[in-house]
């Protein structure tokens, strides 16, 4: 990936956060940081971690449940707005930096519709997260539907896409003279930004009104070609590539590290990997529940079938096919297991 013509480096970290909070249900709110942070540190330091560690959790606001578990459907745990807050967090600490807090700088942070599935208190208390990263000194760029005014508010630039064309690009407080500028003015007491979304959304209540919806949105992205929006993010972006070069490539030195070192990491990420499934596992007692009673039915069932079998040698047959049952038994019992979850959370798991 490229910024301004020039390769990431080490001064320019990427971030990613997705949609769908991607969480392991049974472990704690600290527990989760922790194991992001262990996973991605070099040098692993209790004193240190806990200090970082407590640092998130106060600039997330996670403080309160720190020791409440992340939830699911079927165990209670936190809101929505904290799962997504946490996941912020779990992906800034997780960056691979050895002082990974909320007030690193020069990141440059993608999410994908952060206020999805929240209510209005909960998805102010995200964007108000993501403002305070843009002002450290971190580029901040999301996507989202229908803000609501006091969250529209918070916003410093703002880009409206329809159908993959730009219909606008700039400064938030001048999309509104913008559009005025061409025929459309935002009625007062309007939210602007639920306002020109339905302005620039395909309506497919007809055949008639679709062809209209298109017209219009298609004018007004030749329209906004021929402004003076898009001369200046043209003329920035050629200045830019042309100062630092089409192909500004960075090196990348890596650290050798030698064959002692490499099997120490990977023996600490295989404890701390072995600790997280542990605890995931150990936790979920409705599941533990289920499998013992699982266990306990097969074992009834298989001592019914071979009940008074005999000691004699006949009886050899029947010995080796009970083994059999039973070692399948257990195997398909693991097997489903591990099955299950890389259906139910495959991208905690990769």
């Amino acid at each position: 990936m490229s910024l301004e013509g020039s390769y990431f480096n080490e001064e320019h970290r990427s971030i990613y956060i997705q949609q769908e909070d991607v969480l392991f249900a049974q472990l704690t709110t600290e527990e989760t940081l922790q194991t992001s942070y262990d996973l991605s540190t070099k040098n692993p330091n209790s004193t240190k971690s806990t200090v970082i560690i407590n640092q998130m959790l106060n600039d997330l606001g996670l403080k309160k449940v720190a020791k409440s578990k992340v939830g699911d459907l079927k165990t209670r745990g936190l809101s929505g707005g904290e799962k997504k807050r946490l996941c912020i967090g779990n992906e800034i600490i997780s960056d691979g930096q050895e002082e990974a807090t909320l007030d690193a700088t020069n990141e440059v942070i993608f999410a994908d519709e952060p206020t999805s599935g929240l209510d209005c208190f909960q998805a102010m208390k995200v964007i108000q997260l993501l403002q305070n990263l843009a002002k450290k000194g971190n580029t901040v760029m999301f996507s989202i539907h229908q803000p609501r005014a006091s969250i529209y508010a918070l916003f410093d630039d703002i880009t409206l896409l329809s159908e993959g064309r730009v219909i606008f690009t700039g400064p938030v407080s001048d999309m509104v003279g913008y559009f005025a500028s061409q025929g459309y003015p935002c009625p007062n007491n309007i939210n602007p930004a639920e306002f020109y979304v339905d302005l620039v959304s395909i309506d497919l209540s007809s055949p008639e009104a679709e062809e209209q919806s298109r017209e219009r949105i298609l004018t007004l992205a030749e329209a906004f070609q021929h402004s003076s929006y898009f001369e200046y993010v043209q003329k920035a972006l050629l200045e830019k590539t042309d100062s630092n070069g089409k192909t500004n490539n960075v090196s990348h030195y890596k650290r050798k590290t030698g064959l002692g070192q490499r099997i120490m990491g990977l023996l600490h990420k295989v404890r701390i990997l072995h600790t997280r499934a542990w605890r995931q596992v150990t936790r979920d007692k409705p599941l533990n529940i289920a499998r013992f009673c699982s266990s306990l039915f097969s074992s009834l069932l298989f001592g019914a079938i071979y009940f008074k079998m005999g000691k004699g040698v006949g009886t050899i047959p029947d010995r080796l096919g009970l083994l059999q049952v039973a070692a399948v038994n257990t195997a398909m019992s693991a097997l489903i297991k591990a099955t299950t979850s890389f259906v139910l959370w495959p991208s905690a798991i990769w």
